[in-house]
Formats: C-alpha cells, sequence, structure tokens
C-alpha cells in the first residue's frame, strides 16, 4: 500500500479514538522550569500522561522539530504515565512520530506493563538495537514479536503498531510497507498501566529509557483500515514535516 495515494481530507480525530497527545499543541501541556508534570489527552476520555516528580519529568520548551515543540526524554530518568490499562487493549492501533539519539539497547517508545512483572497482556512498542520492534504477550502468554528489518539510525520517524483479535499483528513503518506477524487470536488480557519512555516493570533499569523525543501519540481502540492508516500516516507526515513514500 501507497501512503501517497490516499488524498482525501484527514479527519483530527478517527472514531475509536481514546487517547490523543500533542506536544506542538502546548496548550495541553502543564509544566515548570521546562518540565512536564502533565500532558493532557485531546480525545476526550481524559488518559493524560502524568509524572509528579521532577527528576523524572520530560523537558518541553527546549527541543523542536519542522518548528513544532517536542518532548525530550534523557535515556536515564525522563518517564511518564497513564494510570488505565484500557488505553492499550484489544482492539488496538497506536501511532507515534518519535526519534531516538542512539541505535544500542532497548528504547521503550510506549508500553502496557505491570510493575510487578505479569507477563499477560503486556505490549511494548520499542526500538531494539536501532530496528523498531512491536512486541506483545496476549492470552496464550507467549512473547509475539514483529520487527522491522533495517535500522531507522537517528532520523524522526512515523510508526504505527496494530494488534486484534483474530487478526494480523502488524508494525508500519515511513514506507507504509506492513510487517505481518501471523494473528492474534486471543486478545490482551487487561495488565498494568500505560508507560510513555521506559517500561513499567524496569524503572530503575535506564536502558529501557527512551533517549531522545517524542512529538505526538495516538492510539485507538480498534484495528483501523488501511484507508485510515494511510490518511493518518498523511496527516502526521505534513504536520511533522517527515517524508512517507
Amino acid at each position: 500500500m501507497a501512503i501517497g495515494s490516499y488524498q482525501t481530507q484527514v479527519p483530527r480525530i478517527f472514531p475509536g479514538s481514546v487517547a490523543w497527545l500533542d506536544a506542538a499543541d502546548t496548550s495541553t501541556i502543564t509544566s515548570a522550569s521546562n518540565l512536564l508534570s502533565s500532558w493532557r489527552d485531546k480525545s476526550g476520555r481524559v488518559h493524560n500522561a502524568i509524572q509528579a516528580t521532577g527528576v523524572n519529568q520530560p523537558s518541553t520548551g527546549v527541543l523542536s522539530h519542522n518548528g513544532l515543540n517536542v518532548l525530550g526524554f534523557d535515556g536515564t530518568n525522563s518517564r511518564l504515565d497513564i494510570t488505565d490499562p484500557s488505553v492499550m487493549n484489544s482492539p488496538l492501533t497506536i501511532f507515534m512520530v518519535a526519534q531516538t539519539n542512539t541505535i544500542s539497547g532497548s528504547d521503550y517508545l510506549i508500553a502496557r506493563d505491570s510493575a510487578s512483572g505479569a507477563v499477560l497482556g503486556t505490549c511494548y512498542l520499542t526500538v531494539e538495537s536501532g530496528l523498531i520492534t512491536w512486541q506483545y504477550r496476549n492470552g496464550d502468554g507467549v512473547q509475539h514479536l514483529v520487527q522491522r528489518s533495517g535500522a531507522i539510525g537517528t532520523a524522526p520517524f512515523i510508526v504505527c503498531a496494530q494488534l486484534a483479535n483474530g487478526s494480523p499483528a502488524r508494525l508500519i513503518f515511513n514506507n507504509g510497507t506492513p510487517v505481518v506477524y501471523g494473528s492474534n487470536s486471543s486478545g490482551l488480557a487487561p495488565s498494568g498501566d500505560v508507560g510513555i519512555g521506559y517500561r513499567r516493570y524496569s524503572p530503575a533499569n535506564p536502558s529501557y529509557y527512551l533517549n531522545g523525543w517524542i512529538g505526538e501519540i495516538s492510539i485507538n481502540a480498534k484495528y483501523m483500515t488501511d484507508d485510515e492508516v494511510l490518511a493518518m500516516f498523511r496527516q502526521l507526515s505534513n504536520k511533522w514535516g517527515i517524508a512517507i513514500s
């Protein structure tokens, strides 16, 4: 599927949107001394991303891309939480605009993970040694993995990850070609809260923290159609100045 082929007007919020976090809209950000304590959800579902502890707060008003504000994550302490596991339940389509400063280790972009280490119902969107990776454990307790071949380097990117009962798990990168992993037959069991920029199960391990920035996150409680995915890619590409094909 060629992303550039979808030309119609893009809706601002798709049906099924459960969280829309947009760093470019600084009216949604609560901060002091360029450190963010709350990132308001624009979907209307009140799934705000929060961080009360100063040393763990991402920066805002410091970094930008395409003239738009982005949140800086230091790779050691910066992290945010959405305290509702249902925001990343199945069916699920996630879009992210982000960038990593390193091409080694594990940079967690967003993860639903239990602080106690429970394995069922966990899912992670990460950059593993420069490779965009979508991992999840559904009701069978087995770790499933979808990975894009070819390192992304340190360039800004748009990525989409999808998961649904009985549908293929998919990972879609800037070029619009989906990487598919079989079918997810049993869905995700509710488990844990959602961490942004880190993995909640290992909060003391800096190897799991994002060293880079995040510009936008869109989480949708549906397995979006190809046309909807392409429309969203086009919208994000135009807004953030990240080329797609």
